[in-house]
């Protein structure tokens, strides 16, 4: 019996119950079977970082393999077993300290981060094909929003938001090479923040200078669009001196302009899904809806927040495609009432941050020049 059947059936069981011990050590069992997968997936990936596995007949179904059993260990195994309900018997097993499954779930997470690492390692070194990075992509984006009893408890805490944060670096990678899954990751990884619950989503803060902070969700968002254009620098670096003839000038430009329009078409893309989800045409908003509100929101304020910061310059990017679209909506006559009103609040939103930014820095100004005075 597999640990994906095992886990369903013992997340059956209540609490009152109990779990009988021949199920405690079958389940054992097969989470040290399962770990000897993930170094045999490690090894996989490894060859295929290194270029060995290129050479090989069957490295193609090697590496599908390998990333099948890393993407069933996740998404069939770990992120349910994270999530399970706090008042079954499968979870008190997990929680008590003298139970063997105690550290079994622990080095399967340590398995599960080894992959991890190794999967992304060989993406950084080489494109996979689509069949074989989509399932890891959706795996994933499960793993980074999944909370639940054990996580909160302290089992491989640690453990698992280093999981979460390789997790993010193989997104980043996969989000620029693969041009045509961009907007399917972006989808995904909305839906899946607006299942997660407000508090959840505000429990990991990015901090900035000045002792403000963000979500980690929109540090999450922000790093996947501006993987798609260069940054400042780079894109100032191909003008430096005068040998330029005007021939290669106009070359440099449209492939800057290429790099940054590929940011503005993803950009506009996670607004107006997010937008189109907010409100319905009768006005009569569903749970769902109002957490997609409440996640965009939160992310238009923390990129407000993050206007004028030089390592976020996706940042601008956003509110400025927000705006459009809200100024849209507002001199449309075909919006209705709830549209616009949505609209109405976004504009008075960034306006608001924007003008007390503007009055801050204008005290700050007034401040130095005060003390220069004295």
């Amino acid at each position: 019996m597999g640990l994906a059947t095992l886990l369903g059936d013992g997340m059956l069981v209540e609490r009152s119950a109990g779990l009988a011990d021949e199920y405690c050590r079958k389940l054992a069992q097969a989470m040290v079977v399962s770990c000897i997968g993930l170094d045999a997936a490690v090894l996989g990936f490894a060859m295929g970082a290194l270029g060995k596995a290129m050479h090989i007949s069957s490295a193609a179904e090697m590496l599908h393999g390998a990333g099948s059993f890393l993407k069933g260990c996740l998404l069939d195994c770990v992120v349910p077993l994270l999530d399970a309900d706090a008042g079954c018997a499968l979870t008190d097993a997990l929680l008590n300290e003298e139970s063997i499954l105690r550290d079994r779930v622990q080095s399967l997470l340590e398995g599960i981060l080894a992959a991890n690492n190794s999967v992304t390692d060989l993406v950084e070194q080489h494109t996979l094909c689509d069949e074989d990075v989509v399932p890891l992509v959706y795996a994933s984006i499960s793993a980074m929003f999944c909370s639940g009893e054990i996580l909160s408890s302290g089992i491989g805490a640690n453990l698992f938001e280093s999981i979460r944060r390789s997790s993010r670096s193989f997104l980043r990678i996969v989000f620029e090479a693969h041009v045509s899954q961009r907007l399917w990751i972006l989808e995904e990884i909305l839906a899946s923040l607006a299942r997660l619950q407000a508090c959840k989503r505000a429990q990991s803060m990015h901090h900035i200078a000045g002792g403000k902070s963000v979500q980690f969700t929109t540090v999450l968002l922000l790093q996947l669009l501006q993987t798609t254009a260069k940054s400042p620098e780079d894109l100032s670096a191909g003008f430096e001196g005068s040998d330029h003839s005007a021939k290669e000038c106009r070359m440099l430009l449209q492939r800057h302009k290429k790099a940054v329009s590929a940011a503005a078409s993803s950009t506009d893309f996670a607004i107006r899904y997010l937008i189109g989800r907010c409100t319905r045409r009768d006005g009569k908003a569903t749970p769902i809806e109002t957490e997609y509100r409440a996640l965009l929101e939160a992310f238009i304020n923390d990129c407000t927040v993050l206007l004028g910061h030089p390592q976020w310059p996706a940042a601008e990017l956003v509110v400025r495609v927000y705006s459009y679209h809200i100024l849209e909506i507002l001199d449309e006559d075909k919006s209705d009432i709830a549209m616009k009103n949505m609209a109405l609040e976004g504009a008075a939103q960034i306006a608001s941050h924007i003008a007390h930014q503007s009055s801050a820095s204008d005290s700050g100004a007034d401040k130095r020049s005060d003390d220069k005075g004295l």
